[in-house]
């Protein structure tokens, strides 16, 4: 058992290396505000051994600061929305919907406001040039104008609506919302190229939502499309949605208080890889840059990474000195930094936050478990990156758990491909591959009989009651918290996979609730019940899977909506994609002259 005064060091050098390595603003303007974005910081684990690679699962949270502007006193929005009306737009009223959604919006714009229509079909039409909102009756009977027919410009309609804000001098929120009910077949139509025209006028202060509309347009184009543009993807099965998903769009656009929001990561040489996780991201030489949407008032915006580290590449002689073991003595490692870039309006000044980035060496199996396992709540510092008023241990349970659930819906959407693609008999091994997963995190977070013995004899030589306990979630976490750092999250089934899942005959053990009598710790339970959610989750989609089997739309439904709960895991439950997805989700669609009988049909 290590001595008291031993453990008060390692914790006080702890402290004291993560107190240096606070985070700085770097601003041109002349006052910085430490407080205008505050960070904090989730590591998947924090102590690893120094043998052999390690993944480093690091979330960021971005708190937006509360920001509450009148009506009256708010930006002045530049808006283009961007229509497809091509002939699929006729069926199911489509085009009546996406007409009423423009005439809502257009409602709630003021006279100082600016507006721009522009639809496509197999050609680019402005039907509105970017105006002052001043004769909305006007603008009403142009929108009643629109009617679908041929193809699907959509690289045309998004250059034409970007380049209307673009070419005006307008000192405010710049806005571009593509709707599009199908897949682009004339002019640019694949992924990159769409992305590309979004993300090069980035800079210039216009952002790009998307809304995809129907189960016929390519989720992947639209969402990239949004992340690169730095907007909001909104999956709209109904129609019907349309009005509240512009509603919520523009309400977002208003709320917005950090504008260009990216995250640039630089490594230092012992990092191997780096892997952003939910969003686009480009390689430029060392440095691995995403862009991430617009923030709004009081938001919690999650940005997650994988850091894959070597230990043994970095110089041991610029951490020791010469009377130290480099055998026993733990180190810092420095991972490198995230640059969070931002503006707090788009004709304001960028700032930049860095985050410094570092993990604790340590082939001490007992420290590294007391480091891993400590339950000490760190409070947060203005100006510093910390833990958010968490400990360690909550810290490596919510990134595991979040990993776990994006695993989830991953498995999910590759189960649902395989249907569209006629290949029943990999779908049940996909999911049967997942629930063996889950089932090993439980047999990980069990602490075997002889550990547990041996945890009881070290508490009975201690001081306090509560130690057995305390020692028991030591070990539950450091062991949780090495395993998803030897795992990658795969993208596909292997073949070793697929040798022990091919049939409900060979699905795994049931994970089962830990009986009262056999519960170990507070956090095995927490994550037992965890477990069982995700195990329950796969239940539910292989019951959808049965009743999807021979229905072309329901299948593209649960593969759109599983895409969109995966990223809605990445960007956390109280961020706007979850906002959007909760604008846009949809039930069967009521009779049309009910809801609202006075459309023109």
């Amino acid at each position: 058992m290590m001595k008291k005064h031993t453990k008060f060091a390692l914790v006080l050098l702890i402290v004291l290396l993560f107190d240096m390595k606070g985070a700085e603003i770097q601003s041109a303007m002349p006052i910085v505000d430490f407080d205008y974005l505050k960070i904090v910081s989730d590591y998947g684990i924090y102590a690893i051994p120094s043998n052999g690679e390690a993944n480093i699962n690091i979330l960021l949270i971005i708190y937006a600061p509360k920001i509450q502007v009148e009506q009256k006193n708010r930006q002045p929005l530049a808006i283009s929305l961007v229509i497809d009306k091509s002939g699929s737009m006729a069926e199911k009223n489509k085009i009546d919907y996406a007409k009423l959604a423009a005439k809502s919006l257009l409602q709630k714009l003021d006279p100082r406001d600016k507006l721009a229509i522009v639809t496509f079909d197999f050609k680019v039409a402005v039907l509105l040039p970017l105006t002052y909102v001043d004769n909305k009756k006007r603008i009403e009977s142009l929108i009643d104008q629109i009617q679908p027919d041929g193809g699907t410009f959509l690289s045309g309609g998004l250059e034409e609506g970007i380049n209307q804000i673009e070419k005006a001098s307008f000192e405010g929120n710049k806005k571009v919302i593509l709707l599009s009910d199908g897949l682009a077949n004339i002019g640019v139509s694949d992924i990159e190229g769409a992305s590309n025209i979004a993300a090069s006028h980035r800079s210039n202060g216009i952002s790009v939502s998307t809304v995809g509309l129907g189960l016929d347009y390519s989720e992947e184009l639209m969402l990239e499309v949004a992340q690169r543009g730095g907007g909001l993807y909104y999956y709209v099965g109904e129609a019907l949605d349309l009005p509240k998903v512009f509603d919520t769009e523009l309400s977002l656009t208003n709320d917005a208080v950090a504008h260009q929001v990216s995250a640039t990561i630089k490594p230092n040489q012992c990092v191997k890889e780096v892997k952003i996780y939910g969003l686009s991201s480009k390689q430029v030489c060392n440095e691995t840059i995403a862009h991430i949407s617009d923030l709004v008032s009081e938001e919690e915006r999650q940005f997650m990474f994988r850091l894959t580290v070597d230990p043994s590449t970095f110089n041991k002689e610029n951490h020791w000195t010469e009377d130290q073991d480099q055998s026993t003595e733990a180190v810092q490692l420095d991972l490198g930094e995230v640059h969070i870039q931002f503006r707090r309006t788009d004709s304001s000044q960028p700032e930049k936050i860095i985050v410094p980035l570092s993990v604790l060496v340590d082939d001490n199996e007992q420290r590294r478990e007391e480091v891993n396992g400590d339950e000490e709540i760190i409070a947060s510092i203005p100006g510093q990156i910390r833990s958010g008023n968490r400990n360690h241990i909550q810290s490596i349970v919510r990134v595991a758990e979040i990993i776990i659930s994006s695993q989830t819906d991953k498995a999910k959407t590759k189960a649902i491909k395989k249907i569209k693609q006629h290949d029943q008999s990999v779908v049940e091994t996909i999911l049967n591959v997942h629930r063996k997963h889950l089932l090993q995190i439980q047999q990980v977070i069990t602490i075997p009989k002889d550990k547990l013995i041996q945890i009881q004899q070290q508490s009975d030589v201690g001081t306090n009651s509560s130690s057995a306990v305390s020692l028991r979630t030591r070990y539950i976490v450091d062991a949780l918290a090495l395993y998803m750092s030897s795992r990658i999250l795969k993208d596909d089934v292997s073949h070793e996979d697929m040798k022990d899942g091919t049939s409900n005959e060979n699905k795994p053990s049931r994970i089962q609730l830990i009986p009262l009598d056999q519960q170990q710790s507070p956090v095995q339970i927490a994550i037992n019940k965890f477990l069982l959610k995700q195990q329950e989750s796969l239940d539910e989609a292989e019951a959808q899977f049965v009743e999807a089997e021979n229905d072309d739309d329901l299948q593209n439904h649960y593969e759109k909506l599983f895409k969109m709960q995966n990223f809605v895991d990445f960007s956390g439950q109280n961020s706007a994609p979850m906002i959007a997805m909760m604008a846009s989700s949809s039930s069967a669609q009521p009779d049309i002259d009910q809801i609202y009988p006075y459309i023109e049909l």
